[in-house]
């Protein structure tokens, strides 16, 4: 232990000796999503009203595929963009509705991705 001090020293570094704790957050289980968490993402802003805008568009012109599921934005930090705000549809009961319903958007060339909570 001593000569680790000393080597320490004199290369000018702080000295640590306690240990690193681990986060908590970090470890997370892997959950499958509980019903009606599943929904379908269909913008991606900067800006808050700019994606609410979007969505309502999105619903207005696929009522049919859509029918009374709301809409919902979602506020996201990443790391290397900064702040984006997601438009999302939903909820659905199960993932393969919602991958459906992204299908026939993706026909009518509506660029979406299903997405979980």
């Amino acid at each position: 232990m001593k000569k680790m001090v000393d080597k320490l020293k004199n290369s000018g570094k702080p000295i640590r000796f306690t240990k690193k704790r681990r986060n908590s957050k970090m470890k997370k289980e892997v959950r499958r999503p509980s019903k009606g968490t599943i929904w379908v993402q269909v913008a991606a802003s900067k800006r808050r009203n700019d994606a609410a805008e979007f969505a309502r568009r999105v619903i207005k012109r696929n009522k049919d595929l859509i029918g009374t599921r709301t809409f919902t934005v979602q506020k996201a930090r990443l790391r290397h963009a900064g702040t984006i705000y997601r438009s999302r549809v939903g909820p659905f009961r199960k993932y393969a509705a919602a991958a459906k319903v992204c299908k026939k958007l993706r026909a009518r060339r509506q660029d979406c991705l299903v997405a979980t909570r």
